[in-house]
């Protein structure tokens, strides 16, 4: 089975079990944990998990996670909205 990331490309298979089994790991957030979710909460384009299941499967288990970890803190953890007082 292909997957596809937002521009239409294909998504290659991850490389080593450790890969396989964080890709399986996201797919299985996104099927039964995204949609629990009321609306949209990830501030980026791609979304999070497209973005980690990318990384993980181009880049491997290591390096691939590194960058998804990166970008699920930068999107959740170390953002803080601008008060409406700063504008």
């Amino acid at each position: 089975m292909s997957y596809y990331n937002f521009l239409g490309e294909e998504i290659p298979p991850a490389r080593g079990p450790v890969a396989k089994a964080l890709v399986a790991l996201v797919r299985g957030y996104q099927k039964y944990l995204s949609p629990l979710k009321m609306s949209g909460s990830c501030r980026f384009m791609p979304v999070c998990s497209a973005y980690a299941l990318e990384s993980v499967s181009r880049h491997g288990a290591l390096r691939g996670g590194a960058m998804a970890a990166a970008r699920v803190c930068k999107c959740c953890l170390l953002y803080t909205s601008p008060s409406p007082r700063d504008r």
